[in-house]
């Protein structure tokens, strides 16, 4: 596990490019190809979720709930994730220096192209 992670209260999963990987031509995109399971971010995040049981793991999708929902059966990831979520269309806030002092990228757990 990443070192500090325990400090974290919330982690923030996307599923197309991230916890899904589409095979095919165009790696990452939604439904393009057979998906598989992305084992690395999968262990991860269960690792996570055992060393810290009180971190809350909410998975979201451009492709909304239901889709995200769909994502976290099929990476075997229910009982480890909180919440199903569609993604942010729109994040309204008074300050946006937390994303520059506490939010955090690992595009190491990715595996598109995009990471």
């Amino acid at each position: 596990m990443k070192k500090g992670l325990h400090k974290y209260q919330t982690i923030f999963v996307d599923v197309d490019g991230t916890l899904i990987i589409w095979s095919g031509d165009r790696p990452g995109r939604a439904f393009s190809g057979s998906p598989k399971v992305n084992t690395k971010l999968i262990d991860f995040l269960k690792t996570a979720k055992k060393e810290n049981p009180n971190v809350k793991i909410y998975v979201w999708s451009t492709g909304g709930q239901d889709h995200a929902r769909w994502a976290v059966d099929y990476a075997d990831l229910n009982g480890y994730v909180d919440y199903c979520m569609a993604k942010p269309g729109l994040i309204v806030d008074d300050s946006f220096t937390w994303l520059k002092k506490r939010a955090r990228m690992f595009p190491d757990l990715t595996m598109s192209e995009e990471g």
